[in-house]
């Protein structure tokens, strides 16, 4: 049974300058040529991003079944701009023996190393107009990237796991023709911390109701926000008599955990969507830790205690080996 102890908020932004090393620069310059040209480079002139703190790297080699030589390394940072997620992808990569207007996108498919899944340019719905319209010049096999998505038309919500998510999606690299060269998946290697809102949870571990198991545990459950997206940090342990091997603990629908009828399966929402519940911990000599992050969970979902898929109240199960 989930139980609320405390409560408090707390929020950390930066925010930097994309076309400048000094902000007060970025400024002065914004400042100067609107002077020269009126309004009509206002806009576009000077971008204040709030760089989210994730970033990936991409690394890029021959298309799956075609014999170019290709390689490099793109750098993708997530941002905001006017409340419009973004990425920020930079680099450079090589073809070898091409010139000419080349194009970099981001496609569909999670496994670079198949071709038949890659697919097509990846946006959403797609019953809009394509964005990846974005060329770069490829001079003596050599090219360089540096593009904000935000900066395509139209402009899509991409980011690395809330809307339009492309962690784990594939970057392709086109020659002057057309042809797919290279392709890499979008790796995440970054991560900001989270941010504790203060609300705080206790779970004690009983014995599942009408079962014969010997058990009993305590986890803390501490409400945090991270990417703008609510989540739980589950910490604590427990021990299942004679049990071994790879368990499970999920938080599931039911509120009295003492009623098997009605502990129901796992919780989230809506349930058309995957179950994120694959969190596995191992059980030795009878025992087991549990330390997870619900934004580590996949399909991510904002899991919180009382605004978005509400947790406060229901059942913390955890399974044996079997199940």
């Amino acid at each position: 049974f989930i139980q609320l102890s405390t409560r408090s908020s707390k929020r950390v932004r930066q925010t930097v300058c994309k076309t400048a090393m000094d902000d007060r620069w970025c400024r002065s310059a914004c400042f100067i040529l609107v002077l020269v040209f009126n309004i009509f480079v206002r806009s576009a002139s000077c971008h204040a991003f709030e760089y989210t703190g994730l970033e990936a790297t991409v690394s890029l080699n021959a298309y799956p079944g075609t014999d170019y030589t290709s390689s490099g390394t793109l750098t993708l940072r997530e941002n905001v701009l006017n409340g419009t997620y973004g990425l920020h992808m930079y680099g450079s990569f090589s073809v070898e023996g091409e010139s000419g207007i080349g194009e970099v996108h981001i496609h569909v498919g999670s496994d670079a190393s198949n071709a038949s899944s890659i697919g097509g340019h990846y946006w959403e719905p797609t019953t809009g107009i394509d964005p990846w319209i974005y060329k770069i010049e490829i001079l003596d096999g050599t090219a360089i990237v540096d593009l904000n998505t935000t900066d395509l038309s139209p402009i899509y919500n991409f980011s690395f796991q809330r809307s339009l998510p492309v962690e784990g999606r594939t970057v392709v690299a086109h020659t002057a023709d057309g042809s797919r060269a290279a392709a890499g998946a979008i790796v995440l290697t970054t991560l900001p911390e989270p941010m504790y809102t203060g609300l705080e949870a206790t779970v004690e571990l009983g014995a599942y109701p009408g079962s014969s198991f010997v058990a009993s545990g305590l986890l803390v459950l501490r409400e945090y926000t991270v990417r703008g997206i609510y989540g739980l940090h589950m910490k604590g342990s427990y021990s299942i008599e004679g049990e071994n091997g790879m368990g499970g603990i999920h938080i599931h629908v039911g509120t009295n955990a003492t009623d098997a009828a009605t502990i129901g399966g796992h919780y989230w929402e809506p349930t058309t969507h995957p179950d994120p519940w694959e969190y596995n911990v191992k059980i030795e000599a009878g025992n087991a830790t549990v330390d997870v992050l619900t934004t580590d969970l996949s399909p991510i979902y904002n899991f919180s205690f009382h605004g978005l898929l509400p947790v406060a109240g229901r059942t913390v199960v955890a399974h044996t080996r079997t199940g």
